[in-house]
């Protein structure tokens, strides 16, 4: 049985405890929630093209080895 949300409900959360739990292609709001920014940082991210992204009809995927090289490149 799928769960069922009306629209003001908040989607499932997800913690990832490593970058090996990320999903292979993130939404905006989960590379928000696993950088612990708001969304529009998140956007800021990839609008600037500070983290690469690619579009799926009109919605935004990041794949997960853009999102580690940035973490990396961000502790550097």
């Amino acid at each position: 049985m799928k769960p069922e949300f009306s629209s003001t409900d908040e989607l499932p959360t997800t913690e990832y405890r490593s970058e090996s739990e990320l999903p292979i292609m993130m939404t905006i709001q989960e590379l928000a929630k696993f950088l612990r920014v708001s969304r529009n940082t998140a956007y800021s991210f990839v609008n600037t093209g500070v983290i690469p992204s690619i579009k799926v009809g009109r919605q935004t995927r990041i794949y997960r080895e853009d999102v580690i090289r940035f973490v990396n490149r961000s502790q550097a």
